[in-house]
């Protein structure tokens, strides 16, 4: 059995973070629970991988809700074979939308993906 984020964090955990996290992720997280900062220099997280456009949930909110089901099924699995698939179906309904998350699933960004649902 799994036990949900809300059952983890009664237990006393501080926090959590999906995997795969993404360095920002990990650096915020650390900054919460340490009170520390870091310095970012402007060019810090910038790649050549970046999506076109940004995910808008209201983008997803439009998709049908069983091609949503399958997507954050696939993501809360951490399976790329499942999310990949759920992705195709996903562009043949909004080739747009399917190429933004193709992006976002290149590059791992399940968090991202899955936070914009």
């Amino acid at each position: 059995m799994t036990a949900s984020c809300s059952e983890i964090l009664a237990q006393g955990v501080d926090d959590y973070l999906r995997k795969p996290s993404r360095p920002a992720e990990i650096f915020e997280c650390m900054t919460r629970h340490l009170g520390v900062r870091y310095r970012v220099s402007e060019d810090a997280g910038k790649s050549d991988h970046e999506p076109a456009a940004d995910l808008m949930a209201q983008d997803l909110s439009a998709l049908p809700d069983e091609l949503r089901k399958e997507l954050r099924d696939a993501l809360i699995l951490l399976n790329p074979a499942r999310i990949s698939t759920a992705i195709e179906r996903i562009s043949q309904q909004n080739s747009t939308l399917g190429l933004v998350l193709a992006r976002y699933a290149a590059r791992y960004a399940y968090s991202a993906i899955f936070d914009a649902m």
